[in-house]
Order: C-alpha cells, then sequence, then structure tokens
C-alpha cells in the first residue's frame, strides 16, 4: 500500500455482484489503500449482440444503495441524483 502514490486514483471496476453486502465489504477494503475509490460499472453484454439491462440495473441498483449509507468524500457527486 505504501508503494501506491498519493496522486493516483483507484478505480473499481465490477460488473457481477448484486448483494450490498458484497460491496460493504469490497468498498471498504479498496478505501482502506488510502484513497476513495472511483466506482465502475459496466453493462453486461458477454454472449449477446446487446446489453443484460436487467441484470445491469440490479448490480447499479446494490452499488448505488451501499454508497448512501455513507457521506461521499469531498467532490464525490451522485450521478443518479437519489
Amino acid at each position: 500500500m505504501a508503494a501506491i502514490p498519493r496522486d493516483v486514483d483507484l478505480v473499481y471496476w465490477d460488473y457481477f455482484h448484486t448483494d450490498v453486502e458484497f460491496y460493504e465489504e469490497w468498498i471498504d477494503r479498496h478505501r482502506s489503500l488510502g484513497s476513495e475509490p472511483i466506482m465502475a460499472g459496466g453493462v453486461w453484454t458477454w454472449g449477446r449482440f446487446w446489453a443484460s439491462l436487467p441484470f445491469r440495473f440490479s448490480t447499479t441498483e446494490s452499488r448505488h444503495a451501499r454508497l448512501q449509507k455513507q457521506e461521499p468524500a469531498p467532490g464525490v457527486h451522485d450521478p443518479v441524483g437519489r
């Protein structure tokens, strides 16, 4: 952890999980590295020519529910607007 430069932003990319408890643990793990992670979700398109929007919405809602449990870091804005 000491080798991560302070001016580097960490991106937590997760497109698969649907339960809030998973995100509670893994967002906190990323924060323990010393900075506020940037959340990056994905759109599930493997095995098809279109996005699996119902699955994508369920993963996004789980992440968002976890992130709403605490105040955002200064400069962090909620793109969903809730």
